[in-house]
């Protein structure tokens, strides 16, 4: 037996596409603000914390979906909070492991982060220790 479900979107949606795709591809919007929220869920989604040899190696942010000129924002806001970052060719943002990065990290990673990525929550103490 077959069956067809369909969805209505909640205009709201609609609101954030429009905003985040103005002409139909992945854009950072010109006002975009910068708050504890916002960087927690950064790194929730796109962030990344490795380490090769029990070495901390690197901590990064993926924006390969961004045009050029959209992670030149992404740096801007990641700017606007204290933190420094590197353009790598991948087209993701390194976060330098800097004292001042280490510091605004290590009070993010006191945020209340889900269960399923308290693991990310870890990382990100034990990379700005």
């Amino acid at each position: 037996m077959y069956s067809r479900t369909f969805l209505r979107t909640r205009c709201v949606f609609k609101g954030l596409r429009d905003i985040w795709y103005p002409i139909r591809k992945k854009t950072v919007p010109d006002d975009l603000q910068v708050d504890k929220e916002l960087l927690v869920h950064w790194i929730i989604g796109d962030g990344t914390v490795s380490f090769i040899q029990r070495r901390w190696y690197g901590f990064s942010l993926a924006t390969q979906g961004f045009d050029d000129i959209s992670i030149q924002r992404c740096q801007r806001v990641l700017s606007e909070a204290g933190i420094t970052s590197n353009r790598r060719r991948d087209g993701d943002l390194h976060i330098n492991r800097t004292s001042a990065n280490k510091d605004v990290i290590a009070k993010l990673a006191q945020h209340e982060f889900p269960d399923c990525y308290r693991y990310k929550c870890q990382r990100l103490i034990a990379w700005a220790a």
